[in-house]
């Protein structure tokens, strides 16, 4: 199974689980703060800083999701930082 192929059924798997997490009243108090204060900041409508926020979201998880190893890439690159010693 290749990195892709690892990545899609792992976007599979979380997409057929079914959260329903009461969401904490207090998180949602503070996103909308943030969003606001976002908007405020950056002379947006409150749509606009939320898609901001989205898209700065949706580029880190890009960014995690580069950094999904298959079990041998994993097992590669232990092999690998164990050859390269302590980090000094």
């Amino acid at each position: 199974m290749n990195k892709s192929e690892l990545k899609q059924l792992i976007k599979e798997e979380i997409s057929k689980v079914n959260l329903k997490e009461n969401l904490n009243p207090e998180v949602t108090k503070s996103v909308d703060r943030f969003i606001k204060a976002m908007a405020q900041r950056y002379g947006y409508e409150e749509q606009d800083a939320i898609h901001a926020i989205q898209t700065a979201i949706s580029q880190r998880n890009s960014e995690l999701d580069e950094e999904l190893y298959t079990p041998n890439e994993m097992a590669d690159k232990a092999v690998e930082d164990e050859s390269n010693g302590p980090g000094y």
